[in-house]
């Protein structure tokens, strides 16, 4: 999930071109807000429901978001921006650029969980994981593709926030 930032903090000291220090926020924003949409999502009263098929899901499903997590995934987007607002550069376009690229790769995020990520049943505690082994036993894959994983899932939207960001900034300029 650093790889691209860390590609991002480099280009912009090599080139000395703001568009960089823009994709750095936007894939930190990105990432930021990605965790933090799970984390306060499985807090949430109501079941998630899927992002493709708005049906309920279980907890812990790839793909699955609840209100309080997508608003929370937006809210970090927004600071994000602001934060380059406050600290970088007064640019408007800037901070568009870092909320847009970086929210659009949660959405995404959680489209390519629900579509192609693997997901798997524990055959113990029946309850969905990411993982090949839980409660000491092989899992059974329920939906997905077994070489699609979350870090996987991660960093194509990381590298999508990227691009995102580059090509905006490049056709708002």
């Amino acid at each position: 999930n650093c790889l691209i930032p860390v590609i991002c903090v480099a280009a912009s000291q090599i080139t000395g071109h703001k568009m960089f220090i823009v994709a750095f926020l936007a894939t930190v924003a990105e990432n930021i807000a990605d965790s933090s949409a799970s984390a306060v999502g499985v807090l949430s009263k109501k079941p998630p429901i899927d992002i493709t098929s708005l049906r309920p899901v279980e907890r812990g499903i790839s793909g699955g978001v609840s209100f309080p997590g997508t608003l929370t995934a937006f809210l970090v987007c927004l600071y994000s921006g602001f934060i380059y607002y406050l600290i970088y550069e007064h640019s408007p376009k800037n901070v568009f650029i870092v909320i847009i690229s970086s929210f659009s790769a949660v959405i995404l995020d959680s489209i390519l969980g629900s579509r192609i990520q693997a997901c798997y049943r524990c055959p113990v505690c029946n309850k969905p994981t990411e993982k090949l082994i839980h409660c000491g036993e092989k899992t059974n894959l329920i939906k997905g593709y077994r070489p699609i994983d979350n870090s996987l899932i991660n960093f194509i939207c990381v590298l999508f926030t990227f691009v995102i960001s580059i090509i905006i900034y490049i056709n708002l300029s």
